[in-house]
């Protein structure tokens, strides 16, 4: 079964969190840039899922009053 985005961001949230607990354990090349790169990344993705669901609700909502019109 296909995970939701939403599931997807958190699994990134969890993946940040244990390369923060583990940096000094963790192979070179992955910093503490790269991970505040991951951070921010996460972070954009997550605002504009906030929107595009926001903009779904709202289509649906007009969609509904479309409808009762046309009754």
């Amino acid at each position: 079964m296909p995970k939701s985005y939403a599931e997807k961001i958190a699994q990134v949230k969890v993946l940040i969190d244990g390369l923060r607990e583990s940096k000094d354990a963790l192979p070179a090349g992955i910093t503490e840039e790269a991970i505040d790169e991951l951070e921010n990344l996460r972070n954009e993705v997550e605002k504009l899922n906030s929107e595009q669901e926001s903009l779904k609700a709202e289509l649906k909502k007009k969609t509904e009053e479309a409808t009762q019109k046309q009754k």
